[in-house]
């Protein structure tokens, strides 16, 4: 793992945004494409967490053979980090899930970022953004 440079914005995604992002939702694509553009050029990271890639297995209107081919494409490029759920995140997680009733997994997007330092975390989960 690697550390953020200094002149790169890191993003966290929840798997929300990546699965919005990649079906190109209406309410994604304006708001995610500057994002993806920006770290195309090398300006931005976008950091997931190892479970958004289980989580978007399902893109809505593809076939699994075509939603499996956007996935995959998407985490292999270099501006993607993906960061494990490991101890550490877990740990974290639990004690978003008891303080703040978070559903566990989105305690585990959120821990992550704690736990790398990405102080930008996007959802489009409107129930967390309400928590």
């Amino acid at each position: 793992m690697s550390a953020i440079p200094d002149s790169t914005i890191a993003r966290l995604w929840d798997s929300s945004v990546v699965v919005d992002y990649l079906a190109g939702k209406p309410r994604a694509v304006p708001h995610a494409r500057p994002i993806v553009d920006s770290a195309r050029r090398g300006e931005a990271q976008i950091w997931v967490s190892t479970f958004a890639h289980v989580e978007v297995a399902l893109l809505e209107g593809f076939s699994e053979t075509n939603a499996e081919a956007i996935v995959v494409h998407f985490f292999n490029q270099d501006y993607i980090v993906s960061v494990a759920l490991d101890p550490t995140v877990s740990e974290i997680a639990r004690r978003l899930v008891r303080r703040f009733r978070v559903k566990g997994k989105d305690a585990v997007h959120i821990a992550s970022a704690i736990r790398w330092g990405v102080a930008t975390f996007e959802t489009f989960d409107t129930e967390l953004i309400r928590r």
